[in-house]
C-alpha cells in the first residue's frame, strides 16, 4: 500500500516516514540519555524487516518453482500415458475376438468377405484360426483366401491376384505370419461351377 505522508508502497511501516520523524526526534531529544538504546532497537527492527521481506521473496521463488515442477511432470506423465494407447492402437486390429460370422451361402463360383481388419504402424504377428462347417461341400469346393487391399480389388474385377494365403483343405484353414501394414480381407469362395454351398463359418484374429 502507499503512505498517506509521503506517497511511497511500503509493507508494514513505512521506513521513509519512519525515518524523517524520528530524524526529528533524535534533534529533540539529543540529550536524552536513552537515545543511543533506541536507535539499536530501531536499526534491529529493520535488520528484522529485512530480512522479513528477503524471506517473503525467497518462499515466493519456491512456490513458483514447486508450481512448475510439478506442472512438467503433470505434462509428462499425461504424454507417456497418451504414448501407450497410442501404441496399442498402432498394434491391434480392431475386433480381434472370436467372432462367429454365421451361416452363409455361397452360389457357384461366388464368394464372401467373412471379415475385415486393418494393421497399423510395424510389422506384426497375426494369428488367424477359421472354423468352416459345410455339410454339402466337396473336398476342394470351398476355398479361404487372405488378400490385401489391392488383390481383394483385383480379386473383384477378376484379373490376376496374388493372395498372401490360400487353402482348400478346411482341417488346414487358418493363418499365422506376419502382415506390414494395410487393410486386409478374409474371403471365402466357392469354386463349384453347378452347386450353392452352405457354410456355417467363425473366424478369430488376433496378435500373437
Amino acid at each position: 500500500m502507499k503512505c498517506r505522508n509521503c506517497g511511497r508502497s511500503y509493507t508494514g511501516v513505512c521506513t521513509n516516514c519512519e525515518d524523517h520523524l524520528f530524524d526529528q526526534q533524535i534533534v529533540l531529544t539529543a540529550r536524552n540519555p536513552g537515545v543511543p538504546r533506541l536507535l539499536e532497537e530501531r536499526h534491529e527492527l529493520q535488520e528484522m524487516h529485512e530480512k522479513c521481506e528477503e524471506s517473503r521473496e525467497q518462499l515466493i521463488h519456491r512456490i513458483i518453482g514447486l508450481t512448475i515442477c510439478i506442472s512438467i511432470a503433470i505434462a509428462l506423465g499425461g504424454y507417456v500415458v497418451y504414448l501407450k494407447i497410442e501404441n496399442k492402437s498402432l498394434r491391434e486390429p480392431p475386433n480381434t475376438l472370436n467372432e462367429q460370422v454365421g451361416l452363409m451361402q455361397l452360389e457357384p463360383n461366388g464368394h464372401v468377405v467373412a471379415k475385415n481388419f486393418s494393421v497399423k504402424g510395424q510389422s506384426v504377428g497375426i494369428d488367424i484360426k477359421v472354423s468352416a462347417e459345410c455339410e454339402n461341400c466337396d473336398d476342394s469346393d470351398l476355398a479361404m483366401m487372405l488378400l490385401n487391399d489391392l488383390n481383394y480389388e483385383r480379386f473383384e474385377l477378376n484379373r490376376h491376384y496374388d493372395p498372401i494365403y490360400e487353402e482348400v483343405d478346411r482341417e488346414l484353414f487358418g493363418f499365422d505370419g506376419d502382415l506390414e501394414e494395410g487393410d486386409y480381407h478374409i474371403v471365402f469362395q466357392n469354386n463349384s461351377n453347378s452347386r450353392w454351398v452352405i457354410v456355417n463359418i467363425g473366424v478369430d484374429v488376433h496378435y500373437k
